[in-house]
Order: structure tokens, then sequence, then C-alpha cells
């Protein structure tokens, strides 16, 4: 490590379940990148205050899983369009100014996953399990994939028919939100 060493990360409560820090730090590695990517463990009620202390302590950016991708869209101060789509952020780049750019790559990650196994829905129903800040993305990856209908199943039935409410005007694809149980 130097001061020219690029710090990221991978902000989660908990963050032990995540492979980000292998995967990238072996294409850090491969790629030569004098960079470091750590887990960052960040309780919610913490996130704004740590991801400042982050930007001052030299990150150049963190990726967002659980519970953060929401909180983080609120944080942001500018947005691309696939996260204003989502209302959430797995990405938020730190800028000289101060300022915090928030992406959503889960979308477009997920879509090209399933084209490369062959996957094209052409009007076919889907079904999707859970109705948190993953789960906004991967509606959008399902409408873009072509499918007719997409079946939101979810613990809480308000979670689901609020995402499908929030999504609706975005996607062409029918959104139906159901209780976890209509599972077979």
């Amino acid at each position: 490590m130097s001061t020219d060493t690029k710090l990221a990360g991978v902000v989660g409560w908990p963050i032990h379940h995540s492979l980000s820090p292998r995967l990238h730090s072996h294409w850090l590695k491969a790629h030569g990148v004098d960079g470091i990517y750590v887990p960052l463990p960040i309780a919610r009620e913490n996130l704004a205050r740590a991801l400042e202390g982050l930007r001052l302590a030299g990150f150049r950016g963190v990726n967002l899983t659980i519970p953060h991708k929401e909180a983080a869209y609120a944080l942001a101060h500018r947005v691309d369009a696939a996260a204003h789509a989502a209302g959430a952020v797995n990405l938020l780049i730190f800028h000289d100014d101060g300022s915090l750019e928030g992406r959503n790559t889960d979308a477009e990650g997920l879509a090209a996953s399933l084209s490369a196994g062959g996957i094209a829905l052409n009007g076919a129903p889907a079904v999707l399990l859970g109705a948190g800040g993953a789960a906004r993305a991967a509606i959008l990856s399902l409408d873009q994939l072509g499918a007719g209908e997409i079946r939101i199943l979810s613990r809480n039935p308000t979670s689901g028919k609020t995402l499908a409410a929030a999504l609706a005007p975005f996607v062409k694809a029918r959104l139906i939100p159901a209780p976890f149980s209509d599972w077979p």
C-alpha cells in the first residue's frame, strides 16, 4: 500500500456474507491496479456519518448491500437513470467536491447474466422472491428481458405493493404483488 493506493469497499450490515472483497481484490490484482477493496460493517444508523468519514479518509467510493441501498439513494447528490428508476443505489462514487454520485448496476448486471445464460422471456411471466433494494433492479432486468408479468412475492405484502406501485411507471410488464405463501 502506498499514498497512491486507491481505496474502495463494500458497506453493509452485516457484511461477512459478501463475496465482493474477494472478487474485486482478484480483479484489482489481475489488472495491476494499485488498490484495496475492503468489507466495511456499518450499521444503518451510522451510514451517513460513516460515508463522510470514508470520503475524508481518501476512499474513492463504495458498493452498498443490505440494508443500505435505498438510504444511499437518498444521500446521493445525483444518480443515474437506473438508480432513479430503482430508487436504490449499489455504488457511490466520492467526488473531490464532496458530492456523492449514486449508480445502480444491479439491473444491468442481472440482465447481462441472464442473457448470457440464453434467457429471453418474450412475454413469459416471471416470479421474484423478495421486495428489497435488489428486487427493484431485478424487476427492471426482468422487464428489459421481456417479461410479460412479474409476480412479486414478499413476506410483507405491503412491501410488495409499495414496490409494484413505485416501479409501475418505469416498466412495461404487469407487476403483481402477492404474499410469499403463494409460492408453491
